[in-house]
């Protein structure tokens, strides 16, 4: 064998191998996506046996937090098992926190599924949601793989975010529950970029919605905490690919080696991020304090008046 026909044979073997980490690599976190991880979701919740009295009885202190990747917490830090273990040490009363995220999920996702959320019978609610909305705004390649893995059958726009949000608000608001609305992190760590701009609109339609939706309506301004974190200079803005490649690796560092997310974070000079998107170990401490709050000083949830209310036909 020539030496060239050498180097080309090693030179398509290396691609060979390349081409087939990154389809490997991409099925890899597909699957970790839209995997269903059960533990203190509500659907493990209401399989409880009939007369356990955690699940058919009034709880006044029963939160479930909705949302998609930010809040199912296995691919960056997990806020709601913080926040768990936060009211569990902070109440004196038992406290059921109910984990309601569910991966590459978008704001019409959420309001298909909300009837298993209100038949827990929830004294308090958390939304989170919008990133997805924004990446698939942004990118006609995300928007695709969101129609594909995530069920998506309206194309995302800030405007259909806005009617899909109030529509979840006051479907919650009529089970007598307190609702906060949180509004999307940012999405990259440059606050000037064009992804930032237009994650302060979606932030705005969230803050807008909380604040039309009464005193049992709570704004919780996780952008601009977020925001706020990110360096007066130029951070990293957000880029698709970037954020592909490190959620993969992210999953093998969570997943495999078991690694520290403050070392991740440093590894890939971010503050705010563990990959562009999903929160690290800081932000998502200041969400565990707001919805703390939020959970502790808010006034009890008003009693359903009979049984569960009416689903809105999709």
């Amino acid at each position: 064998m020539s030496r060239a026909a050498l180097d080309a044979s090693t030179t398509d073997t290396l691609i060979s191998i390349v081409g087939w980490s990154v389809v490997f690599a991409s099925l890899g976190i597909i699957g970790v996506a839209v995997s269903a991880d059960e533990s203190d979701t509500p659907r493990q919740f209401l399989a409880r046996p009939a007369g356990n009295p955690d699940v058919h009885e009034s709880n006044p202190s029963r939160v479930v937090c909705v949302g998609d990747s930010l809040t199912r917490g296995n691919l960056s830090a997990d806020w709601v098992g913080a926040l768990r273990d936060h009211l569990g040490e902070g109440l004196n009363t038992p406290t059921t926190v109910l984990n309601a995220g569910v991966n590459m999920q978008c704001a019409q996702n959420i309001l298909r599924r909300l009837d298993e959320v209100i038949a827990c019978r929830p004294s308090h609610v958390t939304v989170l949601v919008g990133t997805n909305d924004l990446k698939a705004e942004l990118s006609p390649i995300e928007a695709f793989m969101y129609k594909t893995f995530g069920s998506v059958t309206q194309a995302p726009t800030v405007e259909n975010y806005a009617v899909d949000l109030i529509e979840i608000r006051d479907r919650l608001l009529a089970t007598g529950a307190r609702v906060a609305l949180v509004s999307p992190p940012v999405l990259g760590e440059d606050r000037n970029s064009q992804a930032n701009q237009r994650c302060a609109e979606y932030a705005e339609v969230v803050r807008r919605t909380a604040n039309s939706g009464g005193e049992r309506c709570t704004y919780l301004p996780l952008f601009e905490k977020t925001a706020a974190a990110l360096p007066a200079g130029s951070g990293k803005p957000y880029c698709g690919l970037q954020f592909f490649s490190w959620l993969c690796l992210l999953c093998l560092d969570i997943h495999v080696r078991g690694r520290c997310l403050k070392d991740v974070q440093r590894e890939r000079d971010l503050g705010v991020t563990v990959d562009l998107v999903h929160l690290g170990p800081a932000a998502a401490e200041q969400l565990v304090e707001m919805v703390a709050d939020f959970v502790t000083t808010a006034s009890p949830a008003l009693p359903m008046t009979s049984g569960f209310p009416r689903s809105v036909t999709m």
